[in-house]
């Protein structure tokens, strides 16, 4: 008898974890709070290192999402949660019950809200924006200031939020690096008179290949 998994979290990681699981035989039941899978990876541009655009991977994750042993459950989030003695009990916010026998937590990340540092001004300057904001203006092919004239310098904060015992992060986001080098060659790319800053504590590059993006954009 085909075993059942159910995945919590139908972005990259849930995504990619049921194509697998299908490709060994595996039945999987991929749980999304949203009304599409995907994740934050639809807020974004480009990706690193390799600076894939988003769309692409998007189309992978379709064909992952059609693919057989997998039912996709959208708007759906799990409410009640038991162990059996060999097995997971599950009912979600429609009421459903679901029998697994296994679970995997692939719930993702959120990203921080960048409000919550004053001293920068998001929400109270005009044109001091986020990362997932520049990565908007980038899907729609702009970028402007509010008066709507193209901004000639700009710099890229790192590090808001991230080794910050005020907001009770102590750690290193590890992606805040190799996000804003990325954006700080797309700006270029995008508006080839501006001059871009990189203002950060320390330049960690923490993966394959995201030291190579740094020598890019230098």
């Amino acid at each position: 008898m085909s075993k059942h998994v159910v995945i919590i979290g139908g972005g990259v990681a849930g995504l990619e974890v049921a194509g697998q699981l299908a490709k060994v035989g595996i039945n999987v039941s991929l749980i999304e709070k949203e009304r599409k899978t995907g994740g934050n990876i639809n807020n974004w541009f480009r990706l690193f290192p390799d600076r894939r655009r988003s769309s692409e991977v998007i189309e992978y994750l379709d064909k992952i999402n059609s693919g057989k042993g997998i039912k996709l459950h959208t708007n759906t989030t799990i409410e009640k949660f038991n162990r059996g003695r060999s097995n997971f009990l599950m009912t979600t916010n429609e009421g459903k019950e679901m029998t697994a026998d296994a679970v995997i937590v692939a719930t993702g990340f959120d990203l921080f809200k960048s409000a919550r540092k004053e001293e920068y001004g998001y929400g109270i300057y005009d044109n001091v924006i986020s990362s997932a904001d520049l990565e908007t203006m980038f899907s729609n092919g702009k970028i402007l200031l509010n008066d709507g004239n193209i901004p000639e310098t700009i710099g890229l904060v790192h590090c808001v939020g991230s080794r910050d015992e005020k907001v009770g992060n102590f750690y290193c986001s590890k992606l805040c690096c190799v996000t804003a080098v990325k954006q700080a060659i797309e700006l270029r790319e995008f508006l080839p008179d501006s001059k871009v800053f990189c203002f950060y504590m320390d330049m960690r590059m923490g993966g394959a290949f995201y030291e190579e993006l740094y020598r890019e954009a230098q």
